[in-house]
């Protein structure tokens, strides 16, 4: 799988809008084209794109650090249902970052 780390920006230059990555792994650069009214709109779709894969990186660690704190409670709890409070405010935080996740 290939990581890409971002951040994202996007940019207009040589007559061409484009979204391109901080991350010099693999210096990638994706241009924008398409039906757009103005040079102007353009660019803000390109800038809407970046700020969504932004976003979708920053989910992304959220979700790492939930995974990670989730690790040390074993089947043997939840099967039990002895929640400790630890657990219960982790699944309130999975929440929260699912519903961010489906509200980009």
């Amino acid at each position: 799988m290939i990581e890409e780390k971002g951040p994202w920006s996007a940019a207009f230059g040589n007559g061409k809008a484009f979204i391109e990555s901080d991350d010099f792994t693999h210096d990638v650069r994706l241009y924008v084209s398409g039906d757009f009214e103005s040079i102007k709109q353009k660019v803000e779709y390109a800038e809407e794109i970046a700020r969504r894969l932004n976003t979708f990186a920053s989910y992304d660690a959220e979700v790492a650090e939930l995974v990670a704190a989730l690790k040390p409670f074993g089947a043997i709890d939840l099967v039990e249902s002895r929640l400790p409070a630890e657990f219960a405010m982790l699944i309130l935080r999975a929440r929260a970052a699912i519903a961010k996740v489906r509200k980009p």
